[in-house]
């Protein structure tokens, strides 16, 4: 009876970081890891790759960013690569092949409005970069 009770709590502790992950694909959730200006880069679990999950965070986004005038959000499933938006801004867009690979397979959406030009778009990479693109125009 006490080995049940210890396995069925140790399972409890290890999937309640995967419950809160998809509870945050479910609503939207995302981390900002970095803002410069209008520049949102922000996190998003790797659990989250997937259409469901990216449609309720680009109405997160969209939402969230109701009242900004002009906003970019780059969207990141891995923390090192949102992290290396920041260097690879710096190296005038390339940190070598290996790192470039690593962020662009990392990078798995956008939105960006401009409310001057009417320009207010979501796309989502699954794939990242180097994959198919879902657009969605607001």
């Amino acid at each position: 009876m006490r080995l049940t009770l210890i396995i069925a709590t140790a399972l409890l502790l290890i999937s309640a970081p995967a419950r809160a992950a998809d509870r945050a694909c479910v609503t939207g959730e995302y981390t900002i890891v970095e803002t410069r200006a209008s520049m949102r880069i922000v996190f998003v679990p790797p659990s989250c790759r997937n259409l469901e999950a990216m449609a309720a965070l680009g109405n997160k986004l969209r939402n969230d960013f109701a009242a900004e005038q002009i906003v970019f959000v780059l969207i990141f499933d891995d923390m090192r690569a949102a992290e290396l938006w920041d260097k690879m801004l710096d190296a005038a867009g390339s940190l070598g092949a290996r790192e470039d690979r690593f962020y662009d397979k990392h990078r798995i959406g956008s939105y960006g409005k401009n409310n001057h030009s009417a320009f207010h778009q979501y796309i989502i990479t699954l794939q990242g970069l180097d994959g198919p693109q879902h657009e969605i125009n607001y």
